[in-house]
């Protein structure tokens, strides 16, 4: 209803702020809750967004309100931070106090690392500019290295560590990172270079495109208690996942496990045979698209949980998770296929621009100094 609102009434985009949400979700929920598709095979509601629009496609003004409710709890929580620190004495044996972070906007991994590694639960990275994530890859190496390989560890909820001569070193067991960023069409078309391609940075992407049309700001606004609503909602879900667990000092997060009931897992096994079937050795996409349909698997499971978790676990009225909801239903699957076969669609429209701006731009390179009638010709 919120998303609606600002649509009719602020112009904003309904695709940004769908992305948007789908991020919230992912930083509320962090690494305490898992979905077991297999014995062998878990996933975690991390996922990574990027939106694609033009300078003036309303980027911000769509996403802001979105992350507004992890904003305000982000400052509150820094503020309990410096009231601990303030009272904090060496001469006591308590553990200094830490700053319960949910995200940054510091785009090095060296200092995600840092963060993360006291905030076990997960963080996310939230950037304007996806792009400064790229350029600042090898920032303290002396351009000698890169940490895209780092990202791509933790896609995989690898473990992630750092070491420095100059500076304390930071480890961060099973990183639970999420990313969300914009990017103008022109800019991803530069950073949709070989290398990112081959080594399949960009397929971990959900892609959202700007190219639905923005509307114009009504003089109406947008009803204060739609807008409380939302807030309280997200606020709701943070909290009611962060207390559902305790964490001792020096220990991992525990993990709450759900499984599909048979009918779901049906659901699931038989969507997920197609997919694998346009990866198989057998399929006539190119190594690329397989790369990127093979995230999309990931990604699956992935929307799975995060619709049993905001479904069927969460008691937005009461504030709780519902314990008797250990089984995923086939109602969450089902929504599942629908959201991704909304990102497959939207990948595939991106790769076809992406693809149209290079030969365009190869074109003018190799047109480059000559007269008009010879372009022609």
């Amino acid at each position: 209803e919120y998303i609606f609102e600002l649509r009719d009434k602020m112009g904003c985009n309904p695709n940004f702020m769908g992305a948007a949400f789908l991020s919230v979700c992912s930083m509320s929920i962090g690494r305490s809750k898992a979905i077991v598709l297999k014995n062998s095979w878990r996933e975690w509601c991390m996922l990574w967004n990027v939106i694609i629009g033009d300078a003036g496609s309303k980027k911000s003004p769509s996403t802001s309100p979105m992350f507004a409710p992890l904003k305000m709890i982000e400052r509150d929580n820094y503020k309990l931070f410096q009231a601990q620190r303030a009272a904090f004495s060496d001469d006591v044996s308590e553990s200094k106090p830490k700053a319960k972070r949910i995200y940054t906007s510091d785009s090095t991994i060296e200092k995600y690392i840092q963060m993360g590694s006291e905030n076990p639960a997960g963080m996310g990275i939230i950037m304007g500019e996806i792009a400064g994530l790229i350029n600042s890859s090898g920032k303290y190496s002396g351009g000698k290295g890169s940490d895209i390989e780092k990202y791509l560890q933790a896609f995989s909820y690898e473990d992630l560590s750092y070491d420095r001569k100059v500076a304390e070193s930071a480890r961060l067991p099973n990183a639970h990172l999420t990313i969300f960023g914009g990017i103008q069409p022109s800019i991803l078309t530069q950073h949709m270079t070989q290398h990112m391609q081959d080594n399949g940075f960009w397929d971990r992407f959900l892609f959202t495109s700007g190219n639905s049309k923005t509307g114009y700001i009504t003089k109406v606004d947008v009803p204060s208690d739609i807008a409380n609503n939302y807030n309280s909602y997200v606020t709701g879900l943070y909290e009611t996942i962060e207390n559902s667990f305790t964490q001792f000092d020096n220990e991992e997060i525990p993990v709450d496990f759900y499984r599909m009931n048979t009918e779901a897992f049906d659901c699931w096994f038989d969507y997920n045979h197609e997919i694998e079937k346009l990866i198989s050795s057998e399929s006539e996409l190119i190594s690329r698209e397989k790369s990127a349909y093979s995230k999309m698997a990931t990604y699956f499971g992935r929307f799975i949980l995060l619709f049993h978790i905001l479904d069927e676990c969460y008691d937005s009225r009461l504030g709780t998770l519902k314990t008797s909801a250990t089984e995923v239903t086939i109602e969450s699957v089902e929504k599942a296929i629908k959201l991704l076969k909304y990102f497959i669609r939207q990948y595939e429209l991106v790769s076809k621009e992406v693809t149209e701006q290079k030969e365009s731009t190869n074109i003018l390179q190799d047109t480059k100094g000559m007269s008009i009638k010879e372009k022609v010709q």
